[in-house]
């Protein structure tokens, strides 16, 4: 029995034993598994958060070449403009504006000075209506007459009032562009301040841009000399920064445009009609003072008054603003007063302003149609017998 008692024990140590073993294996197992699973975690935590940053950095990039080629297309597409408006204007400078405009501005007045002397012409005015006889009767003619001829006998009566009306339609239009002469005058004053500045701006940019080509030169740098990300977006951050720097100076340069060609230019004796001249082909100098002049302007209104003031500028009826200096103060509607009154006319001067100027112009236009009713012997009361005769009918 006691043999049998002790061989049970020693079987009961022995699964003791082995059970203890088996534990320590598995706790020892466990350990490594736990050692193992926190090593992955920790290589899993390690690659999120390099992955983390290369997606941040790659966003970053991405954002940086957004914004790079925004910047690139603006930068593109303002020198692009400028060498296209200085291509066509500088093709306008190689025509022969001032034969062009003067023969089409000639071929304008005699057109209308022969339409008014056509017999035709004028009776199909009165018909449709776009000539008045209620501005032609005895009473109104007169009326004018006492007003503004002071020898009715005069024979040159009808020339001096077809000049007299050039003179208004010519300081009429020139009401028009007043505050481009006003501007430069003031700027005139600062002359001697612009000397050297348009070059120095041109040497800002040349050398704004060298640094453009070599911070492009580095970004695309390849092989064992390719730069790593961090810097690659450094050089593109620098990069753009340069090409917003070199923007701006273009926009100066701009502004000084104008100056400049004061600068070398514009003298003492530089007229009225020489300085409008100059602006035609300063178009971003003048869009800037329009923007002044006209709210919400509009491609067509740039258009419009870009053509307007070729066409003044470089017109054949100008006789006023092509003798007037830069230099002098003169008072127009005095000139144009006095010029005329010595000539047996008589005009208001206070009524040449921008509101009242087309009232002078009408009167003296109806004066100029007077005459040429008398010319062509058309019968103003024959006309109007012609409008009561059709009224019966109906």
């Amino acid at each position: 029995l006691l043999m049998d008692e002790a061989k049970d024990q020693i079987q009961m140590i022995n699964i003791i034993r082995q059970n203890k073993i088996e534990t320590e294996n598995q706790i020892v197992k466990n350990e490594s598994i736990i050692s193992f699973l926190k090593e992955t975690l920790a290589k899993i935590q390690i690659e999120n958060k390099q992955y983390s940053l290369q997606l941040k950095e790659l966003e970053e990039e991405r954002n940086l070449t957004t914004l790079e080629l925004e910047y690139k297309k603006n930068l593109l597409n303002k020198l692009k403009e400028e060498k296209e408006i200085d291509k066509y204007y500088e093709s306008l400078k190689e025509e022969p504006l001032d034969e062009y405009l003067t023969k089409y501005i000639e071929l304008k007045t005699n057109q209308k000075l022969n339409e008014y002397q056509n017999r035709t012409y004028l009776f199909n005015n009165f018909i449709n209506h776009t000539l008045m006889l209620t501005d032609y009767s005895e009473k109104t003619i007169d009326g004018l007459l006492t007003d503004i001829i002071l020898d009715r006998e005069d024979e040159d009566n009808y020339l001096n009032l077809t000049k007299l009306s050039s003179s208004l339609s010519e300081y009429n239009e020139y009401l028009n562009f007043e505050y481009i002469i006003k501007d430069i005058k003031e700027l005139f004053t600062k002359k001697e301040e612009y000397k050297g500045k348009y070059d120095l701006k041109l040497k800002d940019i040349t050398k704004k841009e060298k640094e453009l080509f070599s911070l492009n030169k580095q970004i695309n740098k390849t092989g064992l000399f390719k730069p790593n990300l961090k810097k690659i977006n450094e050089l593109k951050l620098k990069r753009n920064t340069t090409i917003t720097d070199i923007l701006s100076l273009y926009i100066e340069l701009d502004e000084l445009t104008i100056q400049n060609d004061i600068y070398n230019n514009v003298t003492n004796e530089t007229t009225y009609q020489d300085i409008l001249k100059l602006t035609c082909f300063n178009t971003k100098y003048f869009i800037k003072l329009l923007k002044d002049q006209i709210d919400n302007l509009t491609i067509e209104d740039i258009n419009q008054n870009i053509t307007n003031l070729f066409e003044y500028a470089f017109g054949s009826e100008i006789n006023i603003i092509s003798n007037i200096a830069i230099s002098e103060e003169k008072d127009i509607p005095k000139i144009i007063k006095d010029k005329y009154r010595l000539l047996n006319i008589s005009i208001n001067e206070e009524n040449l302003n921008k509101d009242d100027i087309e009232k002078v112009q009408k009167n003296i236009e109806d004066l100029i149609i007077y005459y040429n009713i008398k010319k062509i012997n058309l019968n103003i009361q024959d006309i109007d017998f012609i409008f009561k005769a059709e009224k019966l009918k109906k």
